[in-house]
């Protein structure tokens, strides 16, 4: 209760649905970015990207302040320098390993941020070749 002595409540509806993880298609770096297809995960409600250097550190996400989300039948993205959020003073090296990662999540509905269910998929992919 608040100290005015206002009650507030939520509901939370929880499901017995999982995603699979996405099909990664395709990875490869072509122009300066790597270029990621996937089959369309059924049911996700939205995707992210991401991307970990070799001590497992993420490095890249899709995610920005405008568009914290890619939309749920999303099946490509290209990662590149140019696009996406970058850890601070982050340059990708020529030569290094890294791995992608195409993050699924299911919400309660569609204007909820209750997280229902959550899939990743990974590949390695290697920066400049």
């Amino acid at each position: 209760a608040f100290t005015s002595g206002d009650m507030a409540t939520s509901a939370n509806v929880l499901t017995e649905k999982v995603l699979a993880p996405a099909n990664i298609t395709a990875s490869a770096f072509s122009n300066n970015k790597i270029e990621l297809k996937w089959d369309k995960v059924t049911d996700a409600s939205v995707i992210y990207v991401r991307l970990k250097d070799s001590q497992d550190k993420i490095v890249f996400s899709s995610s920005t302040s405008s568009a914290p989300y890619l939309a749920g039948d999303k099946t490509e993205y290209s990662i590149s320098t140019a696009a996406g959020t970058w850890k601070s003073s982050y340059t990708p090296t020529n030569g290094a390993t890294y791995t992608a990662e195409v993050i699924a999540l299911l919400a309660e509905n569609a204007t909820s941020n209750y997280l229902q269910a959550q899939s990743v998929a990974s590949t390695s992919v290697v920066w400049g070749q």
